[in-house]
């Protein structure tokens, strides 16, 4: 009975710790089906993995190997999982970030927000720490600023960010929920932005 009330305790306390509340999990498409044309002539629709998609797309980027494309689309898979966020719209933010490029540094620039402080968005996602520090030290794995340079750790505070973002009401702005995410994400409407998040976002699955 001892054994059983701590246990109660326990679970109860670790809820009560849990400063961020994720949305419900979602069920996101893990496959989508593709027409592959065999011999020229015959089409055949094929189940195609999420993973196996992103793996192909990055193929264009010519400083990514073989083994670290495959890295890259299961980190965002599985990041995406753990945040209950469609991995497809986590892969459109890094790809319009940083374009796969794990060394990617953002100009650095004065925000009126924040009294003209420097600021410089940072790796795959383009994370900010100044805005986001907080609540990634909070609720993911990050413990410092210089943490966003790992790129598995950039790719986590991105799919968290994005999971937060997904929880604030519709920008005025807004098209769709992509829209506002990805507004809120830039830090004002920005048309060139928010077009392409959503062109690669939906040209994933092409």
């Amino acid at each position: 009975m001892k054994i059983l009330v701590t246990f109660i305790v326990t679970l109860i306390c670790s809820y009560m710790i849990i400063p961020h509340t994720l949305p419900k999990p979602q069920v996101f498409n893990i496959t989508v089906e593709k027409v592959i044309v065999v011999d020229n002539t015959t089409p055949q629709v094929k189940q195609v993995s999420i993973t196996d998609l992103m793996i192909s797309d990055m193929i264009k980027y010519k400083y990514l190997n073989d083994e670290f494309r495959y890295e890259l689309a299961n980190l965002i898979v599985e990041n995406a999982n753990k945040f209950n966020i469609d991995p497809k719209l986590l892969y459109a933010f890094i790809k319009t970030e940083s374009a796969f490029n794990v060394k990617a540094i953002h100009k650095p620039t004065r925000v009126k927000a924040l009294n003209y402080k420097k600021i410089q968005a940072i790796g795959l996602g383009g994370v900010v720490w100044e805005f986001w520090g907080d609540e990634l030290l909070a609720n993911t794995t990050l413990t410092k600023k210089s943490d966003l340079k790992d790129y598995r750790k950039n790719i986590e505070a991105t799919a968290y960010i994005i999971s937060a973002l997904a929880q604030k009401e519709k920008h005025k702005k807004a098209k769709n929920d992509i829209d506002t995410i990805a507004i809120w994400y830039f830090g004002k409407y920005n048309y060139d932005y928010v077009s392409k998040i959503n062109y690669h976002y939906a040209n994933l699955d092409l």
